[in-house]
């Protein structure tokens, strides 16, 4: 198939049927008529060489081929609307679109409720979609338009990366509320060091600034459990006698769960976050609003 046999409204067209899997509903969000639809459908089905969509009872169902087209054309249709709309001025309120940003579990955490309720303000019919963040891969992430922008620990390299700092955190400690260890806010290293912790690893691998920071000491410590996910550890440290070591934020919002929160007995660096995007799309209105989005939610949430 060659591309000049395809059309943009075939495109909208497709993209509409496998959202919403019945040709009726697809042509009322195309804004066609029922037979218009159904004829696009015949024409996709002769081009692509695949019914795209099969009856199965009262319902359409897509195909497998569909299945695996559905989520590219969804961003190649939303790059392309990016692509066209690149220095003109958008209207939040009427903008219909998925505004994506890649950042951690514990900064969905911290952000999420304040970024998803300016949203619902200003763009009301958009989706937000946070993502999780590959610090490997996020360069292309965000110079293919898959994400429109990241958030992340300062000092991520790409050549196409354009940042500005965020926010920083200092890093805590957070144990059982009744931990029978500690009978005050304060832990000296001693007893730190005495202590079984709780490392959270997205990617099983690295050395945490925590270990960095003992090493430099000439000091280990006993890790006695590693999770992935931030949320999951909070939890975990309210049933059991680990310690956790983590940023202060998170652990703050987490102060409903029988937990209390103590100095760390050690000096560590401060946890620097900043915002990421593509340089190719600094000027992109979409780029633009989602990174206003998020230094806003920034602010709710840190004043």
């Amino acid at each position: 198939m060659q591309l000049n046999q395809l059309n943009l409204n075939l495109l909208l067209s497709l993209d509409a049927l496998l959202r919403e899997k019945s040709v009726t509903r697809a042509a009322k969000k195309v804004g066609i008529s029922q037979p218009a639809m159904s004829q696009n459908l015949a024409t996709l089905r002769e081009l692509l060489g695949d019914k795209l969509l099969v009856r199965i009872g009262n319902k359409m169902a897509s195909t497998p081929r569909a299945e695996s087209i559905g989520p590219g054309l969804e961003r190649c249709l939303e790059e392309l609307l990016h692509v066209l709309s690149f220095g003109s001025s958008i209207d939040p309120l009427s903008m219909s679109t998925t505004l994506r940003v890649a950042t951690g579990d514990h900064i969905s955490a911290l952000l999420g409720p304040a970024l998803l309720e300016r949203v619902m303000m200003l763009a009301p019919k958009t989706t937000l979609r946070l993502e999780s963040l590959d610090v490997r891969t996020i360069g292309a992430a965000l110079g293919s338009g898959s994400v429109d922008v990241a958030i992340g620990p300062t000092g991520l390299n790409a050549g196409n990366l354009e940042s500005r700092p965020a926010f920083a955190d200092r890093f805590a400690c957070l144990v059982r509320q009744d931990h029978a260890a500690l009978n005050a806010n304060r832990i000296s290293l001693s007893r730190y060091l005495s202590l079984p912790h709780l490392l959270i690893s997205p990617t099983g691998r690295g050395q945490s600034v925590v270990d960095m920071a003992l090493a430099s000491l000439g000091k280990v410590r006993k890790v006695a459990a590693h999770v992935a996910s931030f949320l999951a550890a909070p939890i975990l440290i309210a049933k059991t006698d680990l310690i956790l070591t983590a940023p202060r934020a998170n652990l703050v919002i987490m102060r409903d769960l029988p937990v209390r929160l103590v100095a760390a007995p050690l000096k560590l660096p401060r946890l620097e976050v900043s915002i990421y995007w593509d340089k190719r799309r600094s000027r992109d209105p979409v780029v633009e609003f989602v990174r206003d989005l998020v230094l806003g939610a920034i602010k709710q949430r840190t004043r």
